[in-house]
């Protein structure tokens, strides 16, 4: 009955601290898309209008992509539903945006993906994107 117990309290505090984990990674990252998309939004000169919309388009998309994670596929094909969800959110993100704004938005996508190397070289992004997380919390210390 005591193995029974301590095992159950086990996988409880373990249960806790992934979620905890987990919760707290998500967290930290909010501040850089935000600021991501503050960016955006400036270098595209959106409108108020522009704004909201854009905004309901991210968040629409966000809760598409977390059911897509929820899902039971394999890597092949959440990858391929991810690339078509990614292509559906840029249609729509297009048809709010000016032929002006699109034409930007286009070239700004083509400089990340450039800056960050090509889109099959994900090892190298993330250790980039980690490297830029490191020099950002130096900076504001």
């Amino acid at each position: 009955m005591k193995k029974l117990m301590t095992l159950s309290l086990i996988a409880t505090f373990l249960t806790v601290s992934v979620s905890a984990q987990k919760k707290e990674e998500s967290a930290s990252t909010q501040p850089a898309k935000q600021e991501h998309m503050q960016k955006m939004q400036d270098q595209l000169n959106l409108t108020e209008k522009q704004k909201t919309d854009m905004k309901a388009i991210q968040e629409k998309f966000k809760t598409k992509m977390q059911d897509l994670n929820a899902e039971k596929l394999t890597k092949e094909e959440r990858m391929s539903k991810r690339k078509d969800l990614q292509k559906e959110k840029r249609d729509e993100m297009n048809k709010i945006l000016t032929p002006e704004q699109q034409k930007k938005m286009k070239e700004m996508r083509e400089n990340h993906e450039g800056k960050f190397g090509n889109k099959g070289d994900r090892g190298n992004h993330k250790e980039k994107m980690n490297r830029m997380k490191r020099s950002r919390a130096v900076e504001n210390k």
